[in-house]
């Protein structure tokens, strides 16, 4: 149809602008996943459930409080706060609360194959039913979030939707949170490996990639790593250990070169720099000043 210029005048001085951005999505096979049931559950002591029947859909189950244990797949797994765990569709199983601490739980009926995607995404599948340390405060928030929509009389399909998918987010950031904890962790212990190391071989020629290789890191990033940990360096670390072990043995009457040695220096004048950078004295200064004291000792 022609336009009417006398109507929709045409500037020739206005600039045209393409999009200032745009992005193609894909949400297709998440789009099919559909809720059936929800419900809290606070169990009795020694409450006991199992399967009577074979399941169509997905039922996940999140414990908030209390104990519990739960049987599937020949394994019997223990529930506690944080744990989020999957009811098998046919699999015989059972679950019981525990008889001083029953646990407290929401559960949750997902079907369709984007439910099957999902929990396929978190690893939560029958031959893995069962994920430990998943604390999120928000994870109650919207469990009760959806439990409050839900009840209410012919509660709005997009807005029970809208909360489904909310509470699915936030199980996967809870996981990602904790897979981030878990790795810090993982980093702590490679700094800890790596100072055990050096207080158990300072007398060898120890070099950072050698302390890198204990911590299983790269040198860039274990020196990085180490530093925000300790505030040194590894390799001060490691210098300002082997000062600290010279000085217990300067109490002693071995010879400087023989205690540059044994503390892991090459060589006397490399331990002299060293120690007097470090101590503010020369070893001998040092020595002098702690035998008054030894002398003092003997006397009383």
């Amino acid at each position: 149809m022609a336009t009417n210029s006398s109507t929709f005048p045409l500037d020739s001085t206005r600039e045209v602008i393409t999009d200032k951005w745009k992005v193609e999505l894909n949400t297709k096979n998440y789009s099919d996943i559909s809720i059936t049931w929800i419900g809290h559950m606070i169990a009795t002591p020694t409450q006991f459930f199992t399967n009577f029947f074979s399941r169509k859909d997905y039922c996940i189950q999140y414990v908030i409080r209390g104990k519990g244990d739960y049987f599937t797949n020949n394994r019997l797994h223990h529930l506690k706060k944080g744990t989020l765990w999957l009811l098998p569709k046919e699999q015989y199983h059972y679950y019981i609360s525990n008889k001083e601490d029953p646990y407290e739980y929401y559960w949750l009926h997902i079907n369709g194959k984007g439910a099957e995607m999902f929990l396929n995404s978190i690893g939560l599948t029958e031959t893995t039913p069962v994920i430990h340390n998943l604390n999120n405060p928000n994870l109650e928030l919207k469990f009760n979030k959806l439990i409050e929509i839900s009840k209410k009389d012919n509660p709005d399909e997009n807005l029970v939707l809208s909360a489904l998918h909310s509470l699915l987010y936030t199980i996967k950031e809870s996981l990602i949170d904790r897979h981030h904890k878990q790795k810090t962790n993982d980093r702590n212990v490679a700094i800890d490996n790596a100072i055990q190391y050096i207080k158990e071989n300072y007398a060898k020629d120890i070099s950072l990639q050698d302390l890198a290789s204990i911590a299983h890191l790269d040198k860039i990033y274990f020196t990085k790593k180490f530093k925000k940990a300790t505030r040194l360096s590894p390799i001060q670390f490691l210098i300002q250990y082997r000062i600290s072990q010279s000085c217990n043995m300067l109490h002693s009457s071995l010879p400087l070169k023989s205690i540059a040695i044994q503390c892991g220096f090459k060589n006397l004048t490399n331990f002299l720099r060293r120690f007097k950078d470090f101590i503010g004295l020369t070893p001998t200064q040092y020595r002098k000043n702690i035998t008054p004291q030894k002398k003092q000792l003997k006397k009383n």
